[in-house]
C-alpha cells in the first residue's frame, strides 16, 4: 500500500515515470495529492504521472487521489494500459473516488499519448471541468475494451463518463449514472468517439444526457444509449456542429425536459447545425 503522498512541484503525487514502467499488480495508492493543483505549476496525475515511460495496472486500486489533471493518472507522453482481463475478480483494476481540474479518473494529453483499459472500473471520481471518468486531450488515445464499467462519475462542464478532445473507442463496456454540469452525461465528443456493441444508460447532464458531440464525431454500431436524461435538450444524444452515425443499435426511454421546465425539447435526439445518419437499428419510446 502506498499512501498519504503529496509531489510538491506537481509531477505524480505517488509515481512520477520517464523513460522507464511502472507496474501495479495489486494492493492500493491512496490519498495522494499533486500540489500544482493548488499552485498551478506542473502538469499534473493525482496518482501517477507519465512523461515518456509506461505504467501498466494489472490489479489493484486507486483512490482518494487528488490531481491538477487526471486525479488517478495523467499520461503526457507514453503510455498507460489498464488491464484486468487475466486477475480475479477481487482485484481487478479499480479507480475509485478520485478528483482533479480535468480527467477525474484518468487522462491523456497530446499525441504521443495513449491509454488502453480491460476489464476495469472507473467510480465516483469528479473534475471540475471535462472527463469525469475519463478524458482524452489535445489529440490523445484512450481505448477501452472488454467490460469496462465507468459509473457514478461527475464533470461539473462536459463528459460525465468520458470526454474526448482526442480520439476515444470504447467496445463492449458500460457507461452509466455519470452526471455533466453541461454537455454529455455520459459522453462528449469535442474530436472523435467510436463506440461500439456496449450501453450507455442512466446518465444526466444539461445537453446530451446521454452523450453530445460538439464540433466532433461519434460513431455508434450495435450500441444502446437507454434511460437518459438532459434537463434541456437531447435526452439521448445532443449534436451541435458534429456528426452522429448510427448503425444498428438502439436509442430509447431518454427524456428532455423536468418537472420544472418547458424547454427540454429531443427526448431521443436533439440536432442543431448538425448531422445525425441512421443506418439500421431503432430509436423508440
Amino acid at each position: 500500500e502506498v499512501k498519504d503522498f503529496a509531489f510538491i512541484e506537481g509531477n505524480g503525487g505517488a509515481v512520477f515515470v520517464q523513460d522507464g514502467t511502472a507496474t501495479l499488480n495489486g494492493g492500493t495508492i491512496q490519498n495522494c495529492i499533486d500540489l500544482s493543483k493548488k499552485s498551478g505549476v506542473g502538469d499534473g496525475g493525482g496518482a501517477i504521472y507519465v512523461n515518456g515511460g509506461d505504467f501498466v495496472m494489472y490489479g489493484g486500486t486507486i483512490q482518494k487521489c487528488d490531481g491538477h489533471n487526471g486525479g488517478a493518472v495523467l499520461v503526457k507522453g507514453g503510455n498507460v494500459i489498464i488491464d484486468g482481463s487475466n486477475s480475479n475478480d477481487d482485484n481487478k483494476p479499480y479507480i475509485y473516488n478520485n478528483t482533479a481540474r480535468d480527467g477525474g479518473g484518468v487522462m491523456s494529453w497530446g499525441s504521443t499519448s495513449k491509454i488502453t483499459i480491460k476489464d476495469a472500473t472507473i467510480s465516483k471520481n469528479s473534475s471540475n471541468g471535462s472527463g469525469g471518468g475519463t478524458y482524452a486531450h489535445s489529440g490523445s488515445i484512450i481505448e477501452m475494451y472488454e467490460n469496462v464499467i465507468i459509473s457514478e462519475n461527475t464533470a461539473g462542464g462536459n463528459g460525465g463518463g468520458a470526454a474526448s478532445s482526442g480520439t476515444v473507442t470504447i467496445s463492449g463496456s458500460t457507461i452509466k449514472q455519470n452526471t455533466a454540469g453541461s454537455y454529455g452525461g455520459g459522453l462528449y465528443a469535442n474530436a472523435t468517439i467510436t463506440f461500439n456493441d456496449g450501453v450507455v444508460q442512466n446518465n444526466t447532464s444539461k445537453y446530451g444526457g446521454g452523450a453530445s458531440v460538439n464540433n466532433g464525431n461519434l460513431n455508434m454500431t450495435n450500441g444502446i444509449i437507454t434511460s437518459n436524461t438532459s434537463s434541456l435538450y437531447g435526452g439521448g444524444i445532443y449534436v451541435n456542429k458534429g456528426n452522429f452515425t448510427m448503425i444498428n443499435g438502439e436509442i430509447s426511454y431518454n427524456t428532455s425536459g423536468n418537472e420544472n421546465s418547458t424547454t427540454g425539447m429531443g427526448g431521443a435526439i436533439y440536432i442543431e447545425n448538425g448531422n445525425f445518419t441512421m443506418m439500421d437499428g431503432e430509436v423508440a419510446n
